[in-house]
Formats: structure tokens, C-alpha cells, sequence
């Protein structure tokens, strides 16, 4: 019994055995022919491959050669239009370079007659210049001459009793010979007071500026030490700016209404005569 089930088992072990076999064989035929059509299918991809990628290749090298061939007469043409534009702007700038010398040669043929012009230009200037100096000081001397024979009379009106009338009249520095301290167009004075009349025919800011300064010097003369020194401006015109900062430093302001006569300007509120 026992040597019979034992050859039973032995038979099952061989029936197996043959059945993996037989298994293991027809995985391997299945494998081959799984190998050999993927072995076709890739050889006939490759195929496709190479057919296609020949006549894209044989397509790309005929476009190339058109592109190339299109490039080529391109450029040529581009040559031709730029050494016909080069021409032509050496042409332009030939005719340019000519011009600027002609240009430049009528400059400076206007130049040496600007020059010339200038010159005398400047000699009738420096004519007009001097003649105007000379009006100038012959107007202010005009002036001087309206103001000064009824100054004392004006001033006089006003409490003061100046009985002499001084024009340009010059003040020298103490202890120095011949060196003037100070130019006074008019000077009004008597035992207790004086006034310092500055006269231009167009009074000017400067003018006040100097006049101030002119002040402080006489004032330190010991001719007017004991005196009230007064300051005055008179003038044929005097703006309204200078006239009220005039009358801010205390001068007394005279102008020429339409008479041959002057007048004092009263002050205004808030401003007075400064005695110095």
C-alpha cells in the first residue's frame, strides 16, 4: 500500500513537472514571437522613419536654396540701392561743402564790415556818450540856477532864517591840504542851523545813498557841531519810491511844479525832518 502510494505521488511530481514544462515552453514561443513582430514593427518604423526624414531633409535643402538664392538677390539689390544712395549723398554733401563756403566767406565779409560798423558805431556812441555828460551837467546847472534865488524864501516859510544862499560849495578834510571832504550843490545856513541841498536833474537811488553819506561828514565838521544840519534833495524829477524813502530819512524834498518857482513837499504822516 505504501509502495503504491508512493508511486502515485511520484507520478503527480512528473505530471507537474511536464505540465511546467510544457508551460514554460510555450511562454518562450510566445515570447519569441513577441520579440520577432517587435523586431518587424521596429524595423518597418525605422523604415518609415528614414523615408520620411530623407524627403524632409531633401525638402529643407530645396527650400534652403531658395531662401538662399532669395537672400543673394536680396542683398544684391540692397548693394545696388546703397552705393546709388552713397553717390548721391557724396553728390549732396559736394553741393553742401560748397555752400558752407560760400557761406562762410560772405560771414566773414560781414564780419569785417560788422566790424567796421562797429567801430564808428562805437566813436558815435562814445560822442553821444560825451554830449549827454555835458547836457547833463549843463541841465543840472540850469537846475541850480531855478532853485537858488528863491530857496531861502521857501525854507524861510518853514521857521527857518536863512538870510545867504551858498552854491557849490566845497568842504575840505581837516589837517589835509587841498583834499576835499565834501561836494554841497547848495547850503542854506545861519547861527543856529544849516540845510544841505543836493540838486540833480533826475534824482536816482544812488543819489539818496551818497547825499546820507555826505551828512555824516559835514555833520563831523566843527563848522556845524552847535548847528542842526538839515538834508535836502531837489530835483526837475523824483519818483515816488525815492521821494518816500527820502522823506523816511528826514530830507526835505523840493521839486518844480508848472512854474519857474520850486516847492517843499510837506510830509508825510508819520515821517519829519531830520536834524542831524
Amino acid at each position: 500500500m505504501a509502495e503504491k502510494n508512493g508511486i502515485t505521488r511520484l507520478e503527480r511530481a512528473q505530471a507537474a513537472a511536464w505540465k511546467a514544462i510544457r508551460e514554460g515552453q510555450k511562454a518562450t514561443r510566445e515570447f519569441r514571437e513577441e520579440s520577432q513582430k517587435a523586431t518587424r514593427d521596429f524595423r518597418k518604423e525605422m523604415q518609415e522613419y528614414r523615408e520620411k526624414s530623407q524627403k524632409s531633409w531633401e525638402e529643407y535643402r530645396e527650400e534652403s536654396q531658395k531662401d538662399l538664392q532669395k537672400y543673394r538677390e536680396e542683398s544684391q539689390k540692397a548693394a545696388q540701392e546703397f552705393r546709388e544712395e552713397m553717390r548721391e549723398f557724396r553728390k549732396s554733401m559736394r553741393e553742401i561743402n560748397e555752400s558752407m563756403r560760400n557761406s562762410i566767406q560772405k560771414v566773414s565779409d560781414n564780419i569785417d564790415k560788422l566790424s567796421e560798423e562797429n567801430r564808428e558805431f562805437r566813436k558815435s556812441l562814445e560822442l553821444v556818450n560825451y554830449r549827454s555828460g555835458t547836457f547833463a551837467n549843463k541841465l543840472g546847472k540850469f537846475w541850480e540856477l531855478m532853485i537858488v534865488p528863491h530857496i531861502d524864501e521857501k525854507f524861510n516859510e518853514l521857521g527857518f532864517h536863512f538870510k545867504s544862499v551858498n552854491p557849490n560849495f566845497d568842504f575840505d578834510k581837516p589837517n589835509a591840504n587841498d583834499k576835499t571832504l565834501a561836494e554841497v550843490d547848495i547850503l542854506l545856513e545861519n547861527e543856529d542851523s544849516a540845510v544841505v541841498v543836493e540838486v540833480k536833474d533826475n534824482f536816482k537811488e544812488k543819489y539818496l545813498a551818497e547825499h546820507i553819506v555826505r551828512m555824516k561828514k559835514l555833520k563831523a565838521l566843527p563848522r556845524f557841531a552847535n548847528k542842526k544840519l538839515y538834508g535836502a534833495i531837489a530835483a526837475a524829477f523824483v519818483k515816488d519810491e525815492f521821494k518816500r524813502q527820502a522823506f523816511k530819512h528826514g530830507f526835505y524834498v523840493l521839486n518844480r511844479p508848472d512854474t519857474v518857482n520850486v516847492e517843499i513837499e510837506p510830509f508825510p504822516k508819520g515821517c519829519k525832518p531830520r536834524a542831524w
